[in-house]
Protein backbone atom coordinates (compact mmCIF):
# COMPACT_ATOMS: atom_id res chain seq x y z
CA UNK A 1 0.00 0.00 0.00
CA UNK A 2 1.19 3.21 -0.57
CA UNK A 3 1.34 6.08 2.27
CA UNK A 4 0.19 9.16 0.65
CA UNK A 5 0.27 13.24 2.28
CA UNK A 6 -3.01 13.82 3.29
CA UNK A 7 -3.04 16.51 0.71
CA UNK A 8 -2.55 13.95 -2.20
CA UNK A 9 -5.50 13.76 -4.39
CA UNK A 10 -6.18 10.42 -4.27
CA UNK A 11 -9.95 9.64 -5.00
CA UNK A 12 -12.62 10.15 -7.88
CA UNK A 13 -15.64 11.55 -6.38
CA UNK A 14 -19.06 10.50 -8.18
CA UNK A 15 -21.91 11.94 -7.74
CA UNK A 16 -24.90 9.61 -7.46
CA UNK A 17 -25.79 8.76 -11.11
CA UNK A 18 -22.19 7.56 -10.69
CA UNK A 19 -20.65 10.21 -13.13
CA UNK A 20 -17.13 11.53 -11.99
CA UNK A 21 -17.40 14.98 -10.86
CA UNK A 22 -13.87 15.41 -9.32
CA UNK A 23 -10.74 13.93 -7.70
CA UNK A 24 -10.31 15.26 -4.17
CA UNK A 25 -8.03 14.85 -1.72
CA UNK A 26 -6.73 11.61 0.35
CA UNK A 27 -8.26 14.03 3.89
CA UNK A 28 -11.39 14.90 2.01
CA UNK A 29 -12.23 11.49 1.28
CA UNK A 30 -11.44 9.95 4.67
CA UNK A 31 -13.56 12.36 6.14
CA UNK A 32 -16.43 12.02 4.11
CA UNK A 33 -16.52 8.21 4.70
CA UNK A 34 -16.34 8.43 8.50
CA UNK A 35 -19.17 11.18 8.85
CA UNK A 36 -21.19 8.71 6.16
CA UNK A 37 -21.30 11.07 3.57
CA UNK A 38 -20.03 8.95 1.01
CA UNK A 39 -19.85 5.21 0.18
CA UNK A 40 -16.84 3.75 -1.25
CA UNK A 41 -16.03 1.22 -3.95
CA UNK A 42 -13.12 -1.54 -3.44
CA UNK A 43 -11.15 -2.66 -6.15
CA UNK A 44 -14.18 -5.62 -6.88
CA UNK A 45 -16.97 -2.36 -7.06
CA UNK A 46 -17.74 -3.45 -3.74
CA UNK A 47 -20.12 -0.65 -2.50
CA UNK A 48 -19.15 -0.03 1.60
CA UNK A 49 -21.43 3.09 3.62
CA UNK A 50 -19.01 2.98 6.73
CA UNK A 51 -15.67 3.10 7.81
CA UNK A 52 -16.04 0.34 9.65
CA UNK A 53 -17.24 -2.02 7.14
CA UNK A 54 -14.67 -0.36 4.41
CA UNK A 55 -11.26 -1.33 7.12
CA UNK A 56 -12.94 -4.92 7.86
CA UNK A 57 -14.36 -6.31 4.57
CA UNK A 58 -12.93 -4.03 1.66
CA UNK A 59 -10.60 -5.74 -0.88
CA UNK A 60 -7.42 -3.26 -1.75
CA UNK A 61 -5.54 -2.30 -4.94
CA UNK A 62 -1.54 -3.71 -4.08
CA UNK A 63 -0.97 0.67 -4.47
CA UNK A 64 -3.97 1.76 -2.40
CA UNK A 65 -3.30 4.95 -1.02
CA UNK A 66 -3.30 5.07 3.07
CA UNK A 67 -3.18 7.14 5.58
CA UNK A 68 -0.87 6.64 8.59
CA UNK A 69 -0.71 8.08 11.97
CA UNK A 70 0.63 7.28 15.46
CA UNK A 71 -2.19 5.44 16.13
CA UNK A 72 -2.83 3.79 12.76
CA UNK A 73 -2.82 3.00 8.91
CA UNK A 74 -6.03 3.74 7.18
CA UNK A 75 -6.64 2.59 3.55
CA UNK A 76 -8.22 5.62 1.01
CA UNK A 77 -10.48 4.52 -1.27
CA UNK A 78 -9.72 5.46 -4.75
CA UNK A 79 -13.84 5.72 -6.14
CA UNK A 80 -16.51 7.35 -3.56
CA UNK A 81 -19.76 7.88 -4.56
CA UNK A 82 -21.99 11.18 -2.60
CA UNK A 83 -24.95 10.02 -0.87
CA UNK A 84 -26.70 13.12 -1.22
CA UNK A 85 -29.18 12.64 -3.59
CA UNK A 86 -29.30 16.85 -4.17
CA UNK A 87 -25.53 17.17 -4.93
CA UNK A 88 -24.72 18.63 -8.24
CA UNK A 89 -21.30 19.83 -9.57
CA UNK A 90 -20.97 23.67 -9.65
CA UNK A 91 -20.76 24.78 -13.23
CA UNK A 92 -17.20 26.90 -13.72
CA UNK A 93 -17.66 29.77 -15.64
CA UNK A 94 -14.50 30.81 -16.61
CA UNK A 95 -11.51 28.65 -16.84
CA UNK A 96 -7.90 29.47 -15.28
CA UNK A 97 -4.90 30.32 -17.13
CA UNK A 98 -3.95 26.54 -16.29
CA UNK A 99 -6.87 24.92 -17.11
CA UNK A 100 -6.92 26.75 -20.57
CA UNK A 101 -3.34 25.74 -20.98
CA UNK A 102 -3.98 22.40 -20.76
CA UNK A 103 -6.71 22.30 -22.92
CA UNK A 104 -4.50 24.10 -26.02
CA UNK A 105 -1.68 21.88 -24.94
CA UNK A 106 0.10 25.06 -23.47
CA UNK A 107 -0.28 26.20 -27.12
CA UNK A 108 -0.69 29.82 -27.59
CA UNK A 109 -3.76 30.28 -29.88
CA UNK A 110 -2.34 33.66 -32.32
CA UNK A 111 1.35 32.43 -32.75
CA UNK A 112 0.41 28.33 -32.23
CA UNK A 113 3.58 28.09 -30.55
CA UNK A 114 3.66 26.10 -27.30
CA UNK A 115 5.14 28.05 -24.09
CA UNK A 116 5.74 26.82 -19.98
CA UNK A 117 2.86 28.09 -18.09
CA UNK A 118 4.54 31.34 -16.98
CA UNK A 119 5.32 32.74 -20.48
CA UNK A 120 1.27 32.35 -21.06
CA UNK A 121 -1.57 34.59 -20.47
CA UNK A 122 -5.31 34.78 -21.08
CA UNK A 123 -6.45 37.42 -23.31
CA UNK A 124 -9.76 39.31 -24.25
CA UNK A 125 -10.44 37.96 -27.92
CA UNK A 126 -12.50 41.42 -28.07
CA UNK A 127 -10.82 43.92 -26.25
CA UNK A 128 -12.35 45.13 -23.04
CA UNK A 129 -11.44 48.83 -24.07
CA UNK A 130 -13.58 48.05 -27.52
CA UNK A 131 -16.33 46.63 -25.20
CA UNK A 132 -15.62 42.44 -24.82
CA UNK A 133 -16.54 41.56 -21.80
CA UNK A 134 -15.00 39.03 -19.18
CA UNK A 135 -16.54 36.30 -19.90
CA UNK A 136 -15.43 32.75 -21.24
CA UNK A 137 -16.36 33.12 -24.69
CA UNK A 138 -14.45 36.20 -24.44
CA UNK A 139 -11.04 34.71 -23.81
CA UNK A 140 -8.11 32.66 -25.38
CA UNK A 141 -4.79 31.40 -24.12
CA UNK A 142 -2.15 33.82 -25.68
CA UNK A 143 2.03 34.10 -25.16
CA UNK A 144 2.85 37.41 -23.81
CA UNK A 145 4.29 38.53 -26.55
CA UNK A 146 1.48 37.51 -28.83
CA UNK A 147 -0.98 39.33 -26.18
CA UNK A 148 1.37 42.46 -26.02
CA UNK A 149 1.37 42.78 -30.20
CA UNK A 150 -2.43 42.21 -30.30
CA UNK A 151 -3.29 44.56 -28.02
CA UNK A 152 -6.64 46.43 -28.71
CA UNK A 153 -6.78 45.34 -32.00
CA UNK A 154 -9.68 43.56 -33.24
CA UNK A 155 -10.20 41.05 -34.88
CA UNK A 156 -7.23 39.88 -34.85
CA UNK A 157 -6.06 36.50 -36.73
CA UNK A 158 -3.70 33.76 -35.55
CA UNK A 159 -0.24 33.30 -38.13
CA UNK A 160 -2.56 30.82 -40.11
CA UNK A 161 -4.98 33.75 -41.08
CA UNK A 162 -7.96 32.17 -38.92
CA UNK A 163 -9.97 34.01 -36.17
CA UNK A 164 -9.70 32.87 -32.75
CA UNK A 165 -12.35 31.51 -30.48
CA UNK A 166 -12.90 30.10 -26.70
CA UNK A 167 -12.25 26.63 -26.34
CA UNK A 168 -15.58 24.88 -24.88
CA UNK A 169 -15.38 24.38 -20.76
CA UNK A 170 -14.75 20.61 -20.83
CA UNK A 171 -17.77 18.72 -18.81
CA UNK A 172 -14.99 17.75 -16.37
CA UNK A 173 -11.24 18.43 -15.35
CA UNK A 174 -9.23 16.58 -13.09
CA UNK A 175 -6.75 18.68 -10.96
CA UNK A 176 -4.85 15.82 -10.40
CA UNK A 177 -0.94 14.43 -12.46
CA UNK A 178 -1.98 10.93 -12.09
CA UNK A 179 -5.14 9.26 -12.85
CA UNK A 180 -5.71 5.83 -11.33
CA UNK A 181 -6.13 3.09 -13.58
CA UNK A 182 -9.50 1.96 -11.67
CA UNK A 183 -11.18 5.57 -12.58
CA UNK A 184 -10.62 4.76 -16.68
CA UNK A 185 -13.94 3.22 -16.86
CA UNK A 186 -15.71 5.90 -15.05
CA UNK A 187 -14.00 8.90 -17.10
CA UNK A 188 -14.61 7.00 -20.13
CA UNK A 189 -18.40 8.23 -20.52
CA UNK A 190 -17.10 11.87 -20.24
Amino acid sequence: MNIVTSQCKTTLLLNNAWQPINAITARAAFSHLLKGHITALDKNNNVFHSLDRWNKDAEFYEDQPVLRSAKGVWPIPTVIIVTSKFFRRPRKKKLTTLEMAKIYNFTCQYCLNKFKIADLTIDHINPKSKGGTDDHENRTLACKPCNTRKASKFPFFNVKNEPVAAPEIPALMLNTSKVREEWEYFLGSV
